[in-house]
């Protein structure tokens, strides 16, 4: 790690947040990083720099510190709220949800500069396309439900619920847990697919933050 990286990584912000998550689900943060040889007062600086290419390596080292198969379902769902952030700011102050969205990619390199969100209309469908520069990334689940359950649980908040995914497809394999996933995401889930991607009704769009 080093805040003076200049390979992709995930910045400081992306890097509290799941630091964060890991002590709401229960696991001893500080324990953890400690064994990969960093400290929490690392992840918790605003310039801080996660190699994106480590990012596997993080997320294998967590799945064995918990014994969890599915710990990026979990520190998915326990990420922290990220209003008042940067981010909540530019959708609190754009007309609607579309404007605010398309503004918000511009700001990606906040959170990764090795991860890009582009947004796509199918008419009344529309789907977020979210991909890393590093394709075992892309297609490594850990990180991947971490990430989507963040961008989800997001816009839920920015639009007073109003975004919910209809259809999400995961380049990564099926997991072997699938009945909890269909209650977590309440939606249609595809997995093995060429890209990761959110699928939701485009009127949601014009809707107000």
């Amino acid at each position: 790690f080093t805040t003076m990286n200049h390979t992709p990584s995930d910045r400081g912000r992306f890097a509290v947040l799941c630091y964060e998550a890991i002590g709401r689900a229960g696991y001893n943060a500080d324990d953890f990083l400690a064994r990969l040889g960093y400290s929490a007062e690392q992840f918790q600086q605003p310039d801080f720099c996660y190699p994106h290419d480590r990012v596997i390596h993080f997320w294998t080292a967590l799945e064995h510190f918990s014994g969890d198969p599915d710990i990026g379902l979990c520190i998915g769902r326990h990420l922290p709220s990220s209003r008042g952030s940067v981010q909540s700011c530019l959708f609190l102050g754009a007309p609607n949800f579309g404007d605010a969205l398309v503004t918000s990619f511009k700001y990606m390199r906040l959170l990764s500069d090795a991860i890009t969100v582009q947004l796509h209309g199918l008419g009344d469908t529309s789907y977020l396309h979210l991909q890393s520069r590093c394709p075992d990334v892309n297609a490594f689940r850990h990180y991947t439900e971490c990430l989507l359950l963040g961008f989800i649980a997001f816009y839920r908040e920015v639009t007073g619920n109003q975004f919910k995914p209809t259809r999400i497809d995961f380049a990564c394999e099926a997991p072997v847990n699938m009945a909890e996933r269909t209650t977590i995401y309440d939606c249609s889930l595809h997995f093995g697919c060429s890209e990761n991607r959110i699928y939701f009704d485009t009127a949601v769009l014009a809707c107000n933050c």
